[in-house]
């Protein structure tokens, strides 16, 4: 069956929630010291709504059979020169989702595609993300599709 991206919209909130309940799930389960099971979903729909009328942000919603079955949030970053670092332009990866049923269809992967090319399209220096540690599928995704290890990230739980 065809993929197909489109910019997400306001009246799409309702399946952006639908899709990050999936994701909200596996941090939870995964992380429960760091995610609630259930959040606030009028503070989700804010969230959503927030994003979709940022300037420096978009949300890319994949569809299936006119059905949508994920998303890519991210952000476009302008980080000025300081003493101690260069200028940098990028865009920044917040969140990929894909729906249970429609994963190992390349769905992830084009998301990442587009999310590539917008930020060549704004000019940017790269394209970055992060991930927790215990997403192994979501590393072997990233990988694939040309991302590296750029930084590592340490935790110490007190």
């Amino acid at each position: 069956m065809t993929v197909t991206l489109r910019d997400a919209t306001t009246s799409d909130i309702d399946a952006l929630l639908t899709l990050n309940g999936y994701v909200q799930a596996w941090h939870a389960e995964t992380y429960p010291a760091a995610f609630k099971a259930d959040p606030d979903p009028l503070a989700m729909r804010r969230f959503f709504n927030e994003l979709l009328e940022s300037q420096d942000a978009f949300v890319t919603l994949a569809e299936m059979g006119g059905q949508p079955v994920g998303y890519l949030f991210a952000t476009h970053q302008k980080r000025p020169e300081t003493h101690i670092s260069l200028a940098r332009r990028r865009v920044h990866i917040e969140h990929v989702c894909v729906a249970p049923e429609a994963r190992r269809c390349g769905i992830a992967s084009l998301l990442l595609e587009n999310a590539t090319e917008t930020a060549r399209a704004l000019g940017c220096d790269e394209i970055t993300l992060d991930t927790w540690a215990a997403n192994d599928t979501a590393h072997a995704t990233f990988e694939k599709n040309g991302f590296v290890t750029a930084r590592l990230w340490y935790a110490k739980p007190l």
